[in-house]
């Protein structure tokens, strides 16, 4: 685990996957997070979609929130388009 550069909360690195690109994660689950983590090392997630939120909810799966919606920073790590 590390820490946010910006707001030294704690953040857990993982790859999202379809696209491989590096996400902070709060690294304790919540009941209002959309991604899962995917095998037993948890350095791999997905973003779920409604459908498969939806499931992923009523299983009582552990959901995951990116750090990027509670930073109070977040808007310095956005690149600009």
């Amino acid at each position: 685990m590390s820490a946010c550069k910006s707001c030294g909360a704690e953040v857990l690195w993982v790859k999202l996957v379809p696209t491989n690109r590096l996400n902070p994660l709060n690294p304790t689950p919540t009941r209002a997070g959309n991604i899962r983590m995917l095998g037993t090392r948890k350095a791999v997630a997905k973003v779920l979609g409604k459908d498969d939120l939806a499931i992923a909810e009523l299983a009582s799966e552990e959901l995951y929130t990116s750090h990027f919606a509670t930073c109070p920073n977040a808007k310095q790590h956005r690149s600009k388009r």
